[in-house]
């Protein structure tokens, strides 16, 4: 037994003397193999940066002898350089590569080399004896000359013959003490850890009682201590393994119980999220139709109202009304808007747009609010910024008319100003910044941090002067950020704010038709092949609702047209089978029939309208509606509430002048 066990101990102390021997072999031959070789790389370096900045300044001190032919100026300046120990020859040529002036040290008068000079191979090259370098004699920015030198490489491989020595001496050293080592600690760990062993060999024999005793308080103490510990914890987990085997079998049923209970309620629990989310886009739906179809016969009545023959009183009264008629119609947007994003449902549709077109929109807008108190509004465009854009303008339009309008409302006296830059540019991709800067209250630190939640105002006291949902800023950050950008604030009160955005928009040509800006303010009539479409047209309404039918039929005729009406799907059908029409405008959700039917019908091949343009008119706001719509065969969507403008947009976007019979 004792001798099995020596046995083993010796094999492990000669492998660990082995191995510790190897690895100080390995770093005793690396130094002796490198050492030089690093010296002579360090050597070789020195004197390349030496020799070039001895051959730039002998070309320095040649260059007025070269000019002047002065060969002997050249020699005396060659003969000083050569006062320097290291340097093996100096030749000069002028610029036709002639030899003009050459010293060489005597120890180097039959070196075959020079027998290349003058040559740009000297530059650069290496013998085994010296290492040459060249520098161009320049005079008033022409090259008239060249100097060719050798530095002697002498001192150089002496010093690397030296460090080879002293390498050698050190690898010597190294290696005997590794070895000194190694069997120094092979010894001194082997025989506690042959203790260690034998006390594993009976364990394993299941004897769990036996323990390894500590003998010192190094690291191999601390094995065996932690050996004894790993032997206590197998012990007791033996233990407690034959005590839990009785009651296995009932925790592993108990525990698959809780995990189907929790599985069924995560089920449960996402169906019922699911459902919720799913009757909120109804309720979504359902209330954008609900509000703007009333509202859509309030604004139209009201428009149709004023438009007729008044009084100062009347029209003053019919104005109020028209105008909290609209505010509402801004609170409702902004309701429907948030709900949008809270249901995950406000989309982003890019389409080649006018940027121009689009501020200057906006700025028609808001400057007789600007107007009337009395406030500077600027817009400036910058002039670089490409005329055709990609992007969404009408939820940029939304953006831009939110923050001026809060700024022209937040501002007392003073001015706004809408800025729009180009900030950067890489290839088509235009980075566009906007700025809204005003001289009004200005917003504290504490208010900016909490600013874009929902429902927050800068003023939120119940006598707050200026009112609005606090729903402006959230959307219009949303809205931002689905474009690819951050709305940010600087401001500080008494000193006016800036509301800024960055927006990458790719740069595009001219579109041969949009529709992108005929609706907007002051755009003059639009034309078909440069022929003017001005003139009536004979146009169907569809709508099951008498007011908004009322409401459109008027503004249609206000505008010139002729009209016939239709109060659902299924009569919208038979009259288009009828008569031809210039357009017809049809409602979406009506009894009988409704529109996506009633447009079916109508596009089948024995219907005289079956390529007329279809328009849906309705409250139904969501981008998904009008994708349904287009889906369905119409031609265009627009959204209740109608001004007269979008619809004598619509009309000349989609027909030719002249009323069909």
């Amino acid at each position: 037994m004792n001798g099995s066990g020596r046995r083993t101990r010796w094999g492990i102390r000669r492998k660990l003397v082995a191995a510790i021997t190897l690895l100080g072999l390995i770093p005793a031959v690396g130094l002796v193999w490198l050492t030089p070789e690093r010296v002579n790389r360090q050597a070789i370096r020195a004197l390349r940066s030496k020799s070039r900045t001895i051959a730039e300044v002998i070309a320095y001190g040649v260059r007025p002898a070269l000019i002047l032919g002065d060969r002997a100026g050249m020699g005396e300046a060659l003969a000083a350089a050569l006062a320097n120990a290291d340097l093996a020859f100096v030749i000069v040529t002028d610029a036709t590569g002639t030899q003009r002036a050459r010293v060489v040290a005597p120890d180097f008068m039959s070196d075959s080399i020079l027998a290349l000079a003058p040559s740009p191979r000297i530059n650069g090259i290496i013998t085994d004896r010296w290492l040459g370098a060249a520098a161009p004699i320049m005079y008033q920015s022409r090259r008239i000359g060249t100097v060719y030198l050798g530095l002697s490489l002498d001192d150089a491989r002496s010093e690397v013959s030296l460090q080879l020595r002293v390498a050698v001496v050190a690898a010597a050293v190294l290696l005997l003490g590794a070895v000194f080592s190694a069997m120094l600690v092979g010894t001194l760990i082997t025989r506690p850890i042959g203790k260690l062993a034998d006390t594993a060999g009976r364990i394993a024999a299941g004897d769990l009682n036996e323990r390894a005793d500590v003998t010192s308080n190094d690291e191999v103490a601390q094995l065996v201590r932690a050996f004894n510990v790993m032997v206590d914890s197998l012990q007791a987990a033996r233990d407690e393994l034959t005590e839990g085997n009785a009651t296995l079998e009932e925790r592993v049923a108990r525990r698959t119980t809780q995990v189907s209970d929790a599985l069924y309620q995560l089920k449960i629990a996402k169906e019922q999220a699911e459902a919720a989310n799913q009757l909120k886009s109804e309720f979504l739906a359902t209330m954008s139709h609900e509000i703007r179809t009333p509202m859509n016969g309030i604004l139209g009545t009201l428009t149709l109202a004023l438009d007729t023959t008044l009084d100062e009183g009347q029209r003053h009264l019919l104005g109020l009304a028209k105008s909290s008629a609209d505010l509402l119609l801004v609170i409702i947007n902004d309701i429907l808007d948030f709900s949008k994003i809270e249901a995950g449902k406000m989309e982003i549709s890019p389409a080649p747009f006018r940027i121009r077109g689009t501020c200057e929109a906006v700025f028609a807008v808001l400057a007789s609010r600007a107007g009337d108190k009395k406030l500077a509004f600027t817009l400036d465009l910058q002039d670089s910024i490409p005329e055709w854009l990609v992007g969404d303008s009408g939820r940029i339009r939304q953006v831009l008319l939110n923050l001026a309008g809060n700024a022209i409302k937040f501002t007392e006296r003073g001015s706004v100003v809408l800025a729009v830059s180009e900030s950067a540019r890489a290839g088509d991709i235009i980075r566009v910044h906007v700025e809204v800067r005003d001289s009004g209250i200005g917003i504290d630190e504490e208010t900016q941090h909490r600013l874009f939640q929902k429902f927050v105002q800068a003023d939120a006291s119940t006598t707050r002067r200026y009112g609005g949902t606090g729903l402006g800023l959230v959307i219009s950050r949303k809205l931002i950020e689905l474009m690819g950008g951050k709305l940010s604030l600087r401001s500080s009160p008494g000193n006016g704010s800036t509301f800024s955005f960055d927006l990458e928009l790719p740069s595009t040509a001219a579109p041969e038709s949009t529709d992108e800006e005929l609706i907007g303010v002051g755009l003059g009539p639009a034309t078909i092949g440069g022929t003017a479409v001005n003139g009536a047209r004979r146009l169907l309404v569809v709508d099951d609702n008498p007011v908004n039918l009322t409401v459109a039929a008027a503004m249609l005729h206000s505008l010139g047209h002729i009209v016939d009406l239709a109060r659902d799907g299924s009569e919208a059908v038979a009259k288009a089978r009828q008569r031809r029409y210039d357009a017809i405008f049809m409602d979406l959700q009506m009894p009988v029939m409704d529109g996506f039917t009633a447009t079916t019908a109508i596009r089948g091949r024995d219907c005289l309208n079956a390529s007329t343009p279809i328009i849906a008119l309705t409250a139904n706001a969501m981008e998904s509606d009008r994708a349904r719509s287009l889906a369905h065969g119409m031609n265009d969507h627009l959204t209740k509430p109608i001004a007269p403008g979008a619809l004598r947009a619509a009309i000349e976007r989609w027909t030719v002048a002249g009323p069909r019979e």
